[in-house]
């Protein structure tokens, strides 16, 4: 009997070491995320802009959101991609504080998509994958928002001055951004042979 109580105590203190090494773990880091989000809180949402975001792309936005299935968060992709013109240009300053600032940007997006796509094929391993993804975008666009919301209220140098709205809706138009250029979900074009 006392051998498992000393076991249980041991184990008690290794959950606890266990606990503190990961609080250190999460402690607070710059992060561009951040930054961005900073900047385009400050944009007028009023001001009129145009109807599309013109980028030379090999598909059409709306061949894209179809391609994937992308049902319940077609509106945010249609109404935040207008604000692609503004977030390049945002991307382009921080590039210009620090370059290669951008690619870090859109790598964190990337993996985050990757990862999330992952635990829905790890649930789904014998579908394919753009079935796998027809299956559960909206899922996949939600998940990837929230959790670049944490890895926001994460940093060091966010600003908690912006509000609740101002940082999810930059987090939407980044994600809405990301959708347009490929950074989440599947290229219509990718396994296209016909040119």
């Amino acid at each position: 009997m006392n051998e498992f109580k000393s076991e249980n105590n041991n184990q008690s203190f290794q959950a606890e070491r266990q606990i503190i090494n990961l609080t250190t773990f999460v402690e607070k880091k710059k992060s561009v995320l951040a930054d961005i989000v900073l900047k385009l809180s400050k944009i007028d949402l009023e001001k009129p802009r145009e109807a599309s975001y013109t980028i030379p792309l090999e598909y059409t936005i709306e061949d894209k959101i179809g391609h994937n299935n992308v049902v319940g968060y077609k509106w945010l992709i249609e109404d935040y991609g207008v604000y692609g013109k503004e977030l390049d240009d945002k991307y382009d300053g921080l590039d210009e504080e620090a370059p290669g600032r951008k690619l870090k940007l859109f790598r964190l997006i990337t993996d985050t998509y990757k990862i999330h796509l992952g635990r829905y094929q790890t649930e789904n391993p014998k579908s394919e994958l753009l079935i796998i993804i027809q299956s559960n975008a909206d899922k996949i666009i939600h998940d990837v928002i929230e959790d670049l919301i944490n890895k926001l209220l994460q940093s060091d140098n966010y600003d908690e001055n912006i509000t609740m709205e101002e940082y999810r809706i930059s987090i939407q138009i980044i994600v809405a951004h990301a959708f347009i250029h490929c950074k989440i979900l599947e290229n219509p074009k990718k396994n296209d042979n016909s040119n």
